[in-house]
């Protein structure tokens, strides 16, 4: 895990590597052509993992030397779980969550429910109105009783 802060001067050399996507004080994004890339060196064991980021022009000192082993779990099960997409679509932030469509006659049905529901809550609160209306008159006539 990285406890050190990558320095201006380092992140200036980063950034001017073709495979930094994008660099802060405190990470490195790799582009998803780097990740398609040390993923299939791995794959084909042409060189271990340090191997491959030393060769695309990486300073191992600078973005830390558990870095490769780490980013290469990672993008392993990434690959695994969701395959080649998974590097080449976006995949943050929320999911858009396409609507189901329903049929007219669910959406019949789902209306007619909330009709019902809405003259229930209406009627309950008609019967506490009521309530509330005859304590209130009790009150005052026994204030009013009270007072002679």
């Amino acid at each position: 895990m990285r406890t050190r802060t990558i320095t201006e001067e380092q992140q200036q050399k980063l950034r001017s590597n073709p495979y930094v996507l994008f660099c802060t004080g405190k990470t490195v994004t790799f582009t998803k052509d780097f990740k398609l890339h040390a993923l299939t060196q791995y794959r084909t064991k042409q060189c271990a993992t340090k191997e491959i980021f030393m060769n695309a022009g990486f300073d191992l000192h600078v973005i830390g030397y558990d870095t490769p082993k780490e980013c290469l779990k990672r993008w392993r099960r990434t690959y695994k779980e969701s395959g080649v997409s998974a590097f080449t679509e976006e995949q943050r932030g929320r999911p858009t969550g396409h609507k189901k469509e329903i049929s007219p006659e669910e959406q019949m049905r789902r209306l007619e429910l909330e009709i019902r529901y809405l003259k229930e809550e209406n009627l309950l609160l008609t019967h506490l109105r009521a309530k509330r209306a005859e304590s209130n008159s009790r009150l005052h006539k026994n204030m009013n009783s009270s007072k002679k």
